[in-house]
């Protein structure tokens, strides 16, 4: 029953299609550029990482600091200065070369002058005194091979006066002196060595006291 409706619809169709009244109009194809609907948003454009290189630092080159060098001082050669320099440039004072064969200031003695180490001032007056007080100083009776005949004094400078337009100097001396107990030898020494020792600085006049009085005097007695 069921496929006998079913042909009868399929008939009428049919005849419905085939009738001249009947005009069937042509469907028009849309003009529209069909849109295109993103099923899912688009991912972007997958990336492509260039790989960005890490820069190596290139090694700076160590400075290398060398040792400043020493400066080598340079010794400053010594100079030998001759006898005849050392008398004029050092501090010097006199002592007694006794006669041969003798031990004291008797005889026929020499005078032999001590050059100390000590440099002069360039003061004259002062270098005089420093020699003169050297030689009180020395005390003992021998130096070496030298004899002193103020071995038994105590000398010292009271006082100095300096004329310089007469280059004379006046000198008066302080301390012991035993002139009573002293031999003649020992006077002619004393004042050989005091005299020389003062005229080696180069005075043209000159007068000794001794607490006042002339030592020439004194040493006479």
């Amino acid at each position: 029953m069921k496929n006998t409706l079913v042909l009868i619809c399929l008939a009428t169709l049919l005849l419905t299609a085939c009738s001249p009244g009947t005009k069937v109009e042509p469907t028009a194809e849309s003009t529209e550029t069909p849109f295109t609907t993103a099923s899912s948003t688009a991912a972007p454009p997958t990336a492509t990482l260039t790989a960005t290189l890490t820069e190596t630092a290139t090694p700076q080159p160590t400075a290398t600091f060398s040792p400043t060098p020493t400066e080598t001082q340079t010794p400053i050669p010594t100079v030998t200065e001759t006898i005849s320099q050392q008398l004029k440039s050092r501090i010097v004072f006199y002592l007694i070369k006794p006669e041969h064969g003798r031990t004291d200031a008797c005889g026929d003695f020499s005078l032999i002058p001590i050059i100390s180490q000590r440099y002069r001032t360039g003061d004259k007056l002062r270098d005089m005194q420093i020699g003169l007080q050297m030689l009180f100083d020395v005390g003992g009776k021998y130096y070496g091979p030298y004899y002193n005949a103020l071995w038994d004094t105590k000398l010292t400078i009271n006082s100095v006066e300096y004329r310089s337009k007469e280059d004379y100097a006046i000198i008066d001396f302080g301390g012991f002196l035993p002139v009573m107990q002293m031999s003649k030898c020992d006077k002619r020494g004393v004042r050989q060595q005091i005299w020389k020792t003062f005229y080696h600085y180069e005075f043209r006049e000159k007068t000794f006291t001794i607490n006042g009085a002339f030592l020439i005097d004194q040493l006479n007695r």
